[in-house]
């Protein structure tokens, strides 16, 4: 599409809107709690979510996606998804359900408040990178140097929105699937943090 994909705004924090972020929520939101039967996308990632002339989100690339019964999952012996963002227990369980989504979505999150990629082939992803900081930070051991370690991605304006989404990604990857949000949740949460800075206002249609 001409506007490109959020991929290509990583590291933009201009262009990269709270708008933006937003929208891929409401997109999820919309496939698993306004579709029904449920919509399970299987492949939530940043090259997924492209703009449109007009610079509107778009989730793309159902290729992988399936139809999930309330209460079911989708069985399959081929893991889908891309490195970085499969949800762990999915080549365990074969099971992919709206959690694995949510996993997903948080390691988009986690993308879009550091700029930094899923996996950029080191040892360390992103995710096993985020948690310790913001767990300790949360603690109370280190609270400042969560913005700190942001503003060396070059964030030094809304550094501390940035940390709550991190959070929010942190979140959204919880080893245990029953721990994690639902969309709705995780909606409400990005709607608050944006509300702080009074940059959204929140439209129903869902970007897809």
């Amino acid at each position: 599409m001409e506007g490109g994909s959020l991929e290509d705004l990583e590291s933009d924090q201009i262009m990269l809107t709270w708008g933006r972020r937003i929208d891929v929520a409401i997109a999820l939101m919309f496939l698993h709690h306004e579709c029904y039967p449920c919509i399970v996308h299987r492949d939530v990632k940043a090259s997924n979510v492209l703009l449109d002339k007009d610079g509107k989100v778009r989730v793309t690339d159902f290729g992988f996606a399936r139809v999930v019964d309330v209460g079911d999952s989708h069985v399959s012996r081929v893991v889908a998804g891309t490195i970085g963002y499969v949800v762990p227990e999915y080549g365990q369980t074969w099971h992919a359900t709206a959690k694995g989504d949510l996993y997903s979505f948080g390691v988009l999150a986690m993308d879009l408040a550091t700029g930094r990629r899923a996996s950029d082939g080191g040892e360390e992803c992103l995710g096993e990178w985020a948690k310790p900081v913001m767990v300790n930070g949360r603690q109370g051991l280190s609270r400042s140097v969560i913005p700190v370690v942001l503003l060396g991605f070059g964030l030094a304006e809304g550094a501390e929105e940035m940390s709550e989404l991190l959070w929010v990604g942190v979140k959204c990857t919880a080893e245990s699937p029953q721990a994690r949000p639902n969309m709705k949740e995780v909606l409400a949460m990005l709607i608050k943090i944006s509300c702080i800075r009074g940059e959204f206002n929140y439209d129903h249609s869902p970007p897809l």
